[in-house]
């Protein structure tokens, strides 16, 4: 009995290890050693000045790190240019043109979502986004390959009961870069 609970308090925090995310056992941290910058999976010791970069997940599968400065020229990349193409792909989705929005994807992305099963998908929920009266709404969030929106149903049109909360949904419209010009990646529509 008491070897079965030793095996099982080693076991546990073992599974638990196994099945964090994978960012969470990823993180970069950007370290200042005598006058250098390292960057390293470590934490960064007591007496060095540290910085946790949050690096994109693997999306871009080329497996780049970006330093600090990269990581605010991106983000001010797709906040001058990436609100102009969420908006363009939202709106492609609601006038029902799924071909336009697909053609305006990155390449990988393109193809992806080019077969008529997934373009069907696409004008399902550009006809369930008219239907139901949604509309882009301001942004809440910019990170250095992604914008957030919060999307309403129109209050002109779709009036809620006295007391009632207006319905919001989250809309992310998510970017890469093909031959180092922004692209998207697809505009996700959450519940």
């Amino acid at each position: 009995m008491n070897q079965r609970r030793n095996r099982l308090s080693l076991t546990l925090p073992l599974a638990l290890i196994l099945v964090a995310p994978l960012p969470l056992l990823a993180a970069t941290y950007k370290c200042a050693v005598n006058g250098g910058t390292v960057y390293q999976q470590a934490p960064c010791a007591a007496d060095a000045q540290s910085e946790v970069l949050k690096l994109p997940s693997g999306n871009s599968g080329n497996g780049a790190t970006y330093s600090a400065n990269d990581v605010a020229k991106l983000r001010l990349e797709v906040q001058a240019n990436g609100d102009r193409m969420a908006r363009d792909a939202f709106e492609q989705l609601v006038s029902g043109r799924a071909d336009v929005y697909v053609a305006n994807l990155c390449p990988r992305e393109r193809k992806l979502w080019s077969n008529p099963t997934m373009k069907g998908s696409i004008r399902s929920m550009g006809a369930t986004l008219v239907s139901d009266k949604w509309r882009l709404g301001r942004q809440t969030e910019a990170s250095m390959d992604s914008l957030t929106y919060a999307a309403l149903q129109d209050p002109s049109v779709v009036m809620p009961k006295a007391g009632t909360p207006v319905r919001v949904r989250t809309v992310r419209a998510h970017f890469g870069r093909d031959l180092g010009k922004l692209c998207l990646r697809v505009l996700d529509i959450g519940a």
